[in-house]
């Protein structure tokens, strides 16, 4: 199966109005019951697993999640405990998918989706599930597939009136990012962090004109890394802690070999490679001049350099070319004004985040306006890759919001006509930004882009 034979499924918490559709998933494989408890359902397990919970948790901590197809049908049920057995930990006490759907990805799927929902809880580092002995045969290679690995003791359980054992298997989740680090590449000096393991397929985030690492949102990175990438985010040089270089010229190949030249010192054959605005720009480069390392390719809010697409809205302008901020509170208000009149119509705005990453930025890179007006050189100066971007040859999605102002959704309509087989994802109501509410199907597009690499491509450390 590849990524995009996945289904759609979408999730939500379950209550007492959804026992009947609840106890139809459950009776619907009785062979499952018969493993783990020695008998089939009872009539009333779909209440049980609504309401019963472990002593002493609180009754917010204990969620019953439903992934429902497009039809509206319920189609996987997971119990989950939030801090439970410890602060650190959500189990997952459930996780069964109705007989009609099993062996179509349902239950990865729906682990997906539990990832992203978990990943709203930041006290939590790892999930947990139970595996009885009698159901190992067909547990063990569902979890293990997902990253989940076995404790080392089991303890004794009655399956029914049949003794037997569980054994719990955890997955750590990414809760990072990584110090900033340092990666001497030619005559550029790159910051850069990391989250997840290093083991893992990476995933490489290049950001837009004069954005640093830190606009990649902490929660967005880990949620990919609980995806099983290995996720760097860099500044480009000229901008955050990498390299500024006054009075230089470059161009946005320079800006492309800056990234491979990072993969390099990581020890990165090949990379899944995601830029947004001007980052999406240096990622076609990077597969145009160095496809060997390119394993996937996502353009998002991007556009090829063909004149007429991807044009800036006039009204932005005098946002853009206000004057510079001198201090940590002008740089925050600037920021929300422009996000104001850039960002997306559709969805609400985090401006506490907006907010943090912009003084955090300031105080990384407080004379960042020079870097920008070098990095908007090298975007003026670029040709147009349209005809080299038609000899690609690797899987490729292009993201892009129908209400961005800052780059005209042609600018995506074009990217994804130039490369041969690339899917185009039109989010209704984004912007020229990332909103949290968006997050779900950016991270799905991304991830099912990757997955479509085949044969598989190194990712991790060589």
């Amino acid at each position: 199966m590849t990524a995009t034979d996945a289904p759609q499924l979408t999730l939500r918490q379950l209550d007492q109005r959804d026992i009947q559709a609840v106890q139809a998933v459950l009776d619907a494989d009785p062979h499952y019951a018969r493993r783990v408890t020695g008998t089939a359902a009872p009539p009333d397990a779909a209440t049980e697993l609504l309401t019963v919970r472990p002593a002493g948790l609180p009754a917010e901590h204990k969620m019953v999640l439903g992934a429902y197809d497009e039809t509206g049908d319920l189609v996987v049920v997971v119990d989950v405990l939030r801090g439970w057995p410890d602060d650190h930990t959500a189990h997952i006490g459930l996780l069964q998918t109705h007989s009609a759907h099993q062996g179509r990805g349902a239950g990865r799927r729906t682990h997906e989706l539990l990832l992203e929902w978990v990943a709203r809880w930041p006290e939590v580092h790892r999930l947990r599930a139970t595996i009885v002995a009698t159901n190992a045969a067909f547990a063990d290679p569902f979890w293990t597939a997902l990253g989940y690995r076995p404790g080392d003791t089991a303890t004794p359980y009655l399956a029914g009136d049949k003794p037997t054992t569980a054994l719990a298997w955890t997955r750590e989740l990414s809760r990072g990012p990584s110090p900033e680090r340092f990666a001497e590449v030619g005559d550029v000096t790159v910051c850069y962090q990391t989250f997840g393991a290093a083991a893992s397929p990476t995933m490489l985030l290049i950001m837009g004109l004069g954005f640093q690492l830190v606009h990649w949102p902490d929660a967005f990175c880990r949620q990919l890394a609980d995806q099983g990438f290995h996720v760097v985010r860099f500044d480009n040089r000229d901008a955050g802690r990498s390299t500024h270089l006054p009075g230089a010229t470059y161009t946005l190949d320079d800006m492309a070999d800056d990234a491979v030249g990072l993969l390099d010192q990581l020890g990165v054959a090949t990379a899944h490679v995601v830029g947004a605005s001007l980052g999406g720009m240096v990622t076609q480069l990077i597969a145009i001049r160095h496809p060997d390392r390119v394993a996937s390719l996502a353009s998002m809010m991007s556009t090829t350099g063909q004149r007429g697409k991807g044009r800036t809205s006039p009204a932005l302008l005098r946002h853009l070319l206000a004057r510079r901020p001198s201090t940590e509170a002008q740089a925050v208000e600037r920021r929300v004004r422009i996000f104001e009149a850039v960002g997306s119509t559709g969805f609400d705005q985090d401006l506490d985040e907006l907010r943090r990453a912009t003084k955090v930025a300031f105080h990384r890179d407080p004379d960042a306006r020079d870097g920008r007006t070098r990095q908007h050189r090298a975007v003026r100066t670029a040709f147009d890759r349209t005809l080299a971007l038609a000899g690609l040859s690797v899987p490729t999605v292009v993201i892009h919001g129908t209400a961005d102002r800052m780059c005209h959704p042609s600018g995506g309509f074009a990217t994804a006509a130039a490369i041969p087989g690339a899917r185009l994802v039109l989010v209704e109501g984004m912007g020229h930004d990332l909103p949290p509410a968006v997050w779900p199907r950016i991270i799905t597009a991304l991830t099912r882009n990757a997955r479509t690499a085949t044969p598989p491509h190194p990712g991790g450390s060589q």
